[in-house]
């Protein structure tokens, strides 16, 4: 939906938009308070809300999903684990109420990568010893994951890596607690 200044409601109209609204609207960032803008030079846009943001397309739902068999497969052969789909549409595995593996849905993460939790140690060690399979980007550096390109891994290494983040993952909800492992927090 696009309207003009003159149209946008009350207290805005031409020449007194904040420089703040103003450098967002027209992405200069430049403008210092002292700027005015005629109305006929931006359009207000209407942007996705954040779950619009984060929702997949059909095409990527699809290829995940089946990139996502084999590890659905192993990972249900595992205690007290089960499938879900996140907020996004992609499919993830959980135990105890937590995020242990999924699809990689960041845009930095290569297509067909899943993402498990790691030990810090263990992850240095797997990128070591099989750079063409186990990777990581900027945007999971932080975090206890790595990320595993599946087109790489076999069945057996993949139940390893799922059978360690399985107990990274009931390690983190045991020391959280219970109201832990009743929030929604959201863990990449």
């Amino acid at each position: 939906m696009r309207r003009d200044a003159r149209e946008s409601g009350p207290g805005v109209s031409e020449g007194n938009i904040s420089a703040a609204c103003a450098g967002l609207m027209l992405n200069s960032g430049d403008l210092d308070g002292s700027d005015t803008v005629r109305g006929d030079s931006f359009r207000v846009e209407r942007y996705p809300n954040p779950v619009e943001q984060r929702e997949m397309k059909p095409a990527t739902k699809q290829i995940a999903s089946r990139a996502f068999d084999l590890v659905r497969s192993v990972g249900l052969e595992l205690p007290g684990v089960e499938a879900v789909t996140k907020y996004d549409g992609s499919p993830m595995l959980k135990v105890g109420g937590s995020f242990m593996a999924g699809v990689a849905t960041h845009p930095s993460a290569e297509p067909g990568t899943l993402v498990v939790r790691a030990g810090l140690e263990e992850r240095e060690w797997l990128m070591a010893d099989a750079p063409e399979t186990y990777y990581l980007t900027d945007h999971y550096r932080s975090y206890p994951l790595i990320l595993v390109r599946l087109s790489q891994v076999d069945r057996g290494a993949l139940r390893d890596l799922l059978t360690v983040s399985r107990r990274l993952t009931l390690e983190k909800t045991r020391d959280a607690g219970p109201a832990a492992r009743n929030s929604s927090r959201h863990t990449p």
